[in-house]
């Protein structure tokens, strides 16, 4: 069996004390645990939005080198 803990959190601190408990289980929980890997990240989010045409202003630029 495999565990496998995520956790987002408001800042840096709290997600620090969540590794530090989720170790401990390691350490101390039962015996022949396969590993462990802990880091902390992070992670930006992403959300899918609609904007009305109207909302929008679309220009294109074209630039040319003569080298």
């Amino acid at each position: 069996m495999r565990l496998r803990v995520a956790a987002r959190t408001p800042d840096k601190t709290m997600a620090q004390a969540i590794t530090r408990e989720v170790e401990t289980l390691y350490t101390n929980g039962p015996a022949g645990g396969g590993g462990i890997r802990s880091h902390i990240q992070a992670i930006v989010s992403i959300g899918s939005i609609l904007i009305p045409e109207t909302d929008t202003d679309i220009t294109v630029s074209y630039w040319e080198s003569n080298k």
